[in-house]
């Protein structure tokens, strides 16, 4: 399957107010429906209102953020930028960041990573 359509893929709720559709996953039970890779990454992130991730890092890789809907306040260490459509953020490995949605619309972005 080369090809996907995140419209018509189930989310998992993460954490309350986050969804996690995986795009582009290396794990097995991912690859029931997401493309298989061995060592790239890509979720689209839902975010509702009030919803956050963090603060978390990854000793193992980077993680790029890319908005596509709404605002996001993405935190890197002990900075702190609001990011709208087409913006994105880049978390190195072994950096505490935040992903959160402090508006009242949802928002969206795009996770990669590579392994």
């Amino acid at each position: 399957m080369p090809f996907i359509d995140s419209s018509k893929l189930e989310g998992r709720e993460i954490q309350p107010n986050l969804i996690m559709r995986r795009l582009i996953s290396g794990d097995p039970e991912e690859q029931k429906t997401a493309l298989a890779s061995a060592k790239l990454r890509i979720g689209e992130l839902e975010l509702r209102p009030g919803g956050s991730i963090g603060p978390h890092g990854h000793t193992d890789h980077d993680e790029a953020m890319i908005v596509i809907q709404g605002e996001v306040e993405i935190t890197l260490g002990d900075q702190v930028q609001k990011l709208s459509p087409g913006q994105a953020a880049l978390a190195p490995a072994n950096l505490a960041h935040i992903i959160a949605n402090r508006g009242s619309t949802m928002a969206k972005c795009l996770i990669i990573s590579h392994r």
